[in-house]
């Protein structure tokens, strides 16, 4: 029987981590992604005054010429993993990138770079 995770800790930190790093593995999503970070702009999308910015399935149907389907299965994967969230708007749902999904993802990135994440003692291929 699995153990729950407390919200916050290391553990869950690692998982979300893994998750976005496993819906990064797909070029079909970065380029979804990249596509939502640069909002209605990157496809000369119209942007209606007062609405947040997104992008709807059709649209991301369009520009990466797939299926609907097979666009919202993608869609689905970036927001499991806390990279792009929803945004109902009457009949349509838009997606947005999911800035603290994004800053947990930063975040583990700088403190690889920066040294602060090392290897625990006899992991890796020189404690094998």
């Amino acid at each position: 029987m699995k153990q729950a995770v407390p919200a916050g800790s290391d553990v869950e930190r690692k998982r979300d981590v893994v998750r976005a790093a496993k819906a990064l593995s797909d070029p079909v999503r970065v380029e979804m992604l990249s596509l939502i970070g640069q909002g209605r702009a990157c496809c000369n999308l119209p942007c209606e005054d007062g609405m947040p910015d997104g992008i709807c399935v059709c649209e991301l149907q369009d520009q990466l010429q797939l299926g609907q389907s097979l666009v919202s299965y993608h869609l689905r994967v970036l927001k499991e993993a806390g990279l792009v969230a929803e945004v109902p708007r009457g009949r349509w749902t838009y997606y947005v990138l999911n800035p603290s999904g994004l800053e947990a993802l930063h975040h583990f990135t700088r403190a690889l770079l920066s040294g602060v994440l090392l290897p625990e003692a006899g992991a890796g291929p020189e404690g094998s």
